[in-house]
């Protein structure tokens, strides 16, 4: 390893919106990065020309095949690295899949991962990206801030179906499961609560959070509900 080489980091989602933007850090700051991307993804080369083109991805960025559905499928691409950033998770907003089924999926894919994490004897730390949601529906308007004792309702959750009961529900669930696994294992784990992102976005399709922030300003500037405007 040479001196600007600080080691290899797996990214896990690589073609979402965040983990498109970590990955060109993580490169300009001389990490080695392993990004696990769909198996549609290397069907199709040209989804990915937004990130083999990034600057030092020649020699420094490695794409791996892996699916929450194979919880075995990140093992490859974690091996020999010495952090995690796990992006990965399904976006079912108009509920085409049942909460169980993707609540399910995303369990069981964490699992494997965090196993995976364990037996690689390299994995330092685990920095997964959880959500607002899984914070703000709690059904207590008078707190001034929250803390890690609060978790949102997962009953309030599936009641407001904000962007589909199936994402909320499942990443409350998965970040406490992480959580858990941190404390069992002694594993150092980071839980990151993100707002709704928006901005620049080197994707090339719209992210779903730039969408909905779209949704909810021109939703106000017609006098619509911003997430009627958004199920349109």
């Amino acid at each position: 390893m040479g001196d600007d080489d600080k080691g290899a980091v797996c990214v896990t989602g690589a073609t979402g919106y965040i983990a498109s933007w970590l990955i060109m850090k993580l490169l300009q700051h001389g990490y080695n990065v392993h990004a696990t991307v769909r198996s549609h993804h290397f069907k199709e080369k040209k989804d990915l020309d937004y990130l083999i083109s990034l600057p030092e991805a020649a020699k420094k960025l490695k794409l791996f095949y892996a699916n929450l559905d194979d919880s075995t499928s990140f093992h490859k691409a974690i091996q020999g690295c010495i952090g995690v950033f796990h992006l990965a998770h399904p976006m079912d907003i108009q509920n085409q899949e049942s909460e169980e089924r993707v609540t399910k999926r995303t369990l069981e894919g964490t699992k494997g991962i965090l196993k995976a994490c364990l037996e690689s004897k390299t994995v330092k730390k685990v920095v997964y990206t959880s959500s607002a949601t899984t914070v703000l529906f709690n059904g207590k308007n008078d707190l001034d801030m929250v803390d890690e004792d609060v978790w949102s309702d997962i009953e309030i959750c599936r009641s407001i179906n904000l962007v589909g009961s199936s994402y909320s529900v499942s990443k409350i669930l998965t970040e406490k499961s992480i959580l858990e696994f941190g404390k069992v294992n002694g594993f150092e784990v980071v839980s990151l609560i993100l707002p709704l992102v928006v901005g620049p976005f080197i994707c090339p399709t719209i992210p779903s959070s730039v969408y909905i922030s779209l949704a909810m300003i021109f939703g106000m500037y017609f006098n619509l509900s911003p997430f009627t405007l958004y199920t349109l």
